[in-house]
Order: C-alpha cells, then sequence, then structure tokens
C-alpha cells in the first residue's frame, strides 16, 4: 500500500492519524533516545544554524512532514509533534541539488526554506533526473541517509516512548 501512495502528489492528498496501540515488531536496531525537555534543548542551540526536523509517524512517502527550527520556534515544534513519531534533525546539512542524490531515497524542498512547517516531496527510490525534481518547483534535496545521526521517539504524554522505529539507515 506505501508504494502504491508514494506516487501520489497534490493538494488534494490528506493523510489522518489513527490513534492505536503500535504493533509489536521486531526491531534490530531501536532507537532508544527520547525526545525529552533535555532533547529539545539540545535542538534550540543547534538551530542558531540551519536546522531541519522530520517528523515520521508511519513509513511511506507521505508518512512524515518537516520543519525548520529557529531558537525561536524549537518549542513550538516540539509541541506539534504527535508521540510515538520519530524525530530526526539534520543541522547544517548538504541541500544542493546533485545528480549522485538520485538513486537513492532523498527529499526535496522549495527554497527558501522558511521558519515553521516546509512543502516538501519525498522521492522514495530516488528520482531518475535532476530536471524531474527542479521541474516541480524543488529546488533543495537532502539525503534520507543523512537522518541517522540524532534521532529520538515522541514520549506518550506520561513520558514514556512507545513508538518502536528502527535507527534511519539500518536494514534489517
Amino acid at each position: 500500500m506505501a508504494a502504491d501512495l508514494a506516487g501520489l502528489h497534490g493538494e488534494g492528498v490528506t493523510f489522518l492519524w489513527r490513534d492505536a496501540a503500535p504493533e509489536p515488531i521486531e526491531v534490530s536496531d531501536p532507537v532508544h533516545t527520547v525526545a525529552d525537555a533535555g532533547f529539545w534543548a539540545r535542538v534550540a542551540e543547534a538551530s542558531e544554524r540551519l536546522t531541519l526536523v522530520c517528523e515520521r509517524w508511519a513509513y511511506g512517502a507521505h508518512g512524515c512532514r518537516w520543519f525548520r527550527a529557529t531558537p525561536e520556534s524549537t518549542a513550538e515544534v516540539a509541541r506539534l509533534l504527535r508521540p510515538r513519531s520519530l524525530v530526526c534533525v539534520a543541522t547544517e546539512p548538504e541541500l544542493n541539488p546533485r545528480a549522485e542524490l538520485l538513486p537513492d531515497d532523498f527529499t526535496a524542498f522549495v527554497a527558501p526554506l522558511p521558519h515553521g512547517e516546509l512543502a516538501h516531496r519525498n522521492y522514495p527510490g530516488g528520482a531518475d533526473t535532476l530536471s524531474e525534481v527542479t521541474d516541480d518547483g524543488f529546488s533543495l534535496m537532502l539525503a534520507d541517509a543523512a537522518l541517522g545521526d540524532w534521532c529520538a521517539v515522541v514520549p506518550d504524554t506520561d513520558g514514556v516512548a512507545r513508538g518502536q522505529w528502527e535507527t534511519p539507515g539500518v536494514s534489517s
């Protein structure tokens, strides 16, 4: 199903949250860090530089959203994220469009990057040409492989992180 949905693009595509207990899964390299106050304090400190935050609540091209965090907006970004989501942070990422990114999974963005939620498109499985990306108005690209270094799981309201996520970049 995720592969079928990955090809959908447009303003009329909406995905809604489904609150349920997580399915037990085998995770070989789980994310153990919790997106708690200490985590967000480090993000706020890092956000003096260009800092992008990805919230992933489901696998697939449409199971995430992106934010540009600043020292002033980090608390608001943290408030917007859903419990059990995976949060990945990229500080001063390389965003120049490059042909070497095309064969792999990446996310494209519209420049300039405003503060708050970002317009983006995921390219699972990559793209054939740079013009395929840029002709749709996207001028910045971030390799998904850049997201495995700084990740955490958003805890439930009781402070317990119940979401189970594989560390990005790890294959089962």
